[in-house]
């Protein structure tokens, strides 16, 4: 049987100025080993995805930034997202 490996995926919306250093050791002490965290949405950057991102890294946990595409300006959105991406994980969130 194999264990699961337990990730979240984080945005503004669980905290503008990032997640709380709480909210992060709650979830390491519940399994979490690696979180996805948007960096940025169309155009505009996630003012929370380095925080997080930082956060999550000194727990040890794999660190990923993730891109909310909208229709339009689809180089403008790739420049904003290379731009604002740090080390890890880069995905794509097509909806």
């Amino acid at each position: 049987m194999t264990t699961p490996i337990l990730g979240i995926d984080a945005s503004k919306w669980q905290g503008a100025n990032g997640m709380s250093f709480q909210r992060f050791d709650d979830l390491h002490a519940a399994g979490v080993r690696f979180g996805v965290f948007r960096a940025t949405i169309g155009t505009v950057a996630d003012a929370s995805y380095p925080v997080n991102a930082r956060r999550a890294a000194k727990l040890g946990w794999a660190v990923g930034g993730y891109h909310f595409l909208y229709p339009g300006d689809g180089r403008g959105q790739a420049d904003a997202f290379s731009g604002a991406l740090l080390d890890g994980i880069a995905v794509l969130d097509v909806e």
